[in-house]
């Protein structure tokens, strides 16, 4: 009777410390619609229908480690990441620590292709739960500082975000973590001299040419916006090729590459000045 006293006594400190609810876990029948009902206000906290909703990890990553979904307060455990315990509701322990995947955490199917307006919509309403600022007040003795875990965990979903938000890190990122290639690693070098030549000649006349006027940049721009615009395309192709045969590596690697020189010349166009 003390032990059980005693855990309910915990629960509701923790719970309390991040501002939760508590429940009560000693009514074995109201717990379940208890969880269930916690359950579904996070996942609507979320935009996510928690009765149609997937785990967070799949075959492009590795699953999170079992120690990482039981809750450290109130012992509950998950069959996925969550950020908040469907137990108890409290902040969960770091999704790096986790070991948790970009996809997983921004709740997308893995793959080239990307929602990014769903993806944009996803992060806006992980961040606003994460804030760092919401936690400010709510650490108590024995509990760990949730808001550095809330700072962690936005941190983390920023960086994912970004990655998957540029179609040249997504194809990094996934290249690295699906098919375990990289690329564009610094002791690579490109073996493609018509890049490169191309390169060195937009880059010598944005440097040298004094006759390059404000009409010739605008015109470059919009050469290699479209030029973007096709090579993500064809990486597009690619990965979804790829889904049904095997990786055309060698085809995918020259792709990113240009893709890269692209950005750099794209770049280096916005800070043109004339001479």
């Amino acid at each position: 009777m003390r032990q059980r006293k005693a855990a309910r006594q915990r629960v509701a400190s923790i719970a309390a410390s991040q501002g939760v609810v508590a429940m009560n876990l000693l009514d074995m029948g109201r717990r379940s619609a208890a969880i269930e009902q916690m359950a579904t206000t996070q996942a609507m906290r979320m935009g996510v229908d928690s009765m149609n909703r997937r785990p967070f990890f799949s075959s492009a990553e590795a699953a999170p480690s079992s120690d990482f979904l039981v809750c450290p307060y109130c012992e509950f455990r998950h069959t996925s990441f969550s950020f908040f315990c469907q137990g108890c509701g409290a902040l969960q322990p770091s999704p790096e620590e986790a070991q948790v995947g970009h996809y997983e955490l921004l709740d997308c199917d893995v793959g080239f292709d990307v929602d990014t307006a769903r993806l944009s919509k996803t992060y806006k309403t992980l961040q606003q739960s994460l804030h760092p600022d919401k936690y400010a007040h709510k650490t108590k003795e024995n509990v760990p500082d949730v808001q550095a875990s809330a700072d962690r965990a936005s941190a983390r979903v920023t960086e994912a975000y970004r990655t998957l938000l540029d179609p040249l890190k997504r194809a990094q990122y996934l290249l690295r973590k699906k098919f375990n290639i990289s690329v564009l690693e610094e002791e690579q070098r490109v073996n493609d001299p018509e890049l490169l030549e191309e390169v060195m000649e937009i880059q010598e006349r944005l440097e040298e040419d004094p006759n390059t006027t404000q009409e010739d940049i605008e015109a470059l721009k919009k050469d290699f916006d479209a030029r973007v615009c096709k090579l993500v395309n064809t990486l597009s192709d690619h990965f979804r090729r790829a889904d049904r045969q095997s990786l055309d590596e060698s085809s995918i690697r020259e792709a990113v590459e240009r893709l890269q020189f692209y950005y750099r010349i794209k770049e280096e166009l916005q800070q043109w000045k004339p001479k």
